[in-house]
C-alpha cells in the first residue's frame, strides 16, 4: 500500500525520547499546523536522521500519516536557526515562544499566517543585539501577543492593534510593545486563563 508523503517546512518546537531508540518531535508546519511526529530509531548511531534534526531548528521534513501518529521519514536541516540559538539570551526567548506554541495550538490545521510571521520574527531577532535586554524583552512581548492573536486568544484591542497589525518587524514595534507592557501581560494572562494554562 502506497503512503502519501507530505514534504513541508517545519520549526522544531520540542523533542522527547520515546522508547529506547525513538524520538517524538513537535513540529509547527504552515499547512498542517502542529504535527506530533515519531522518528523510528533516530537515537541509534546508524540513523541518517540523527544529526539532521534538533530542538529549535528549522527543517524540511518528509512525513507519513500513521494510524496513531505521524512518522518522520526524512529531514533536511536548514541553517537559519543555528546562529540564532547559539546565543544563550536568544535561545531562551525561542524556548519560551516555542513552549507557548506547543501549549496553545490544539490539533492540526493550517497555520500559514502564524508560520510566516514567526519566521519573520525569528529572522529579525537574529539582528537584535543579544546584550540589549530591553529590545529582547520587547520582542518577546510582541511575539507572544501576535502568536496568541493568530491563534484566536487575543482580540484586536485598539491600543494593541499597532503591535498586532504591521507590515514588517522593526525596532519601532519593540519600543511600542515595551510601552504597552502592562496591557500585553494582561492580554496574555487572560489567554492563559481561557486555556487553563
Amino acid at each position: 500500500m502506497a503512503y502519501h508523503i507530505y514534504d513541508t517546512e517545519a520549526l522544531v518546537l520540542d523533542e522527547r525520547p520515546s522508547g529506547e531508540a525513538n524520538k517524538i518531535f513537535y513540529l509547527l508546519t504552515p499547512d498542517l499546523g502542529l504535527v506530533v511526529a515519531k522518528a523510528q530509531g533516530i537515537r541509534l548511531l546508524k540513523s541518517k536522521l540523527r544529526f539532521q534534526i534538533a530542538k529549535f531548528s528549522r527543517v524540511r521534513a518528509s512525513l507519513v500519516r500513521g494510524k496513531e501518529v505521524w512518522r518522520l521519514i526524512g529531514v533536511e536541516r536548514t541553517e537559519e536557526m543555528e546562529t540564532l540559538v547559539a546565543e544563550t539570551n536568544k535561545r531562551e526567548l525561542v524556548a519560551k515562544i516555542f513552549s507557548l506554541l506547543t501549549h496553545y495550538i490544539h490539533g492540526e490545521g493550517e497555520q500559514r499566517a502564524l508560520f510566516v510571521d514567526l519566521n519573520s520574527a525569528l529572522v529579525f531577532l537574529g539582528g537584535v543585539n543579544s546584550e540589549d535586554s530591553r529590545s529582547l524583552y520587547g520582542w518577546e512581548l510582541a511575539v507572544a501577543l501576535r502568536t496568541l492573536h493568530f491563534l484566536g486568544y487575543v482580540k484586536g484591542e485598539p491600543k494593541l492593534l499597532p503591535i498586532i497589525v504591521f507590515k514588517d518587524w522593526n525596532t519601532a514595534v519593540l519600543s511600542l510593545a515595551l510601552s504597552c507592557e502592562g496591557e500585553i501581560i494582561k492580554a496574555v494572562d487572560s489567554a492563559g486563563h481561557a486555556s487553563h494554562f
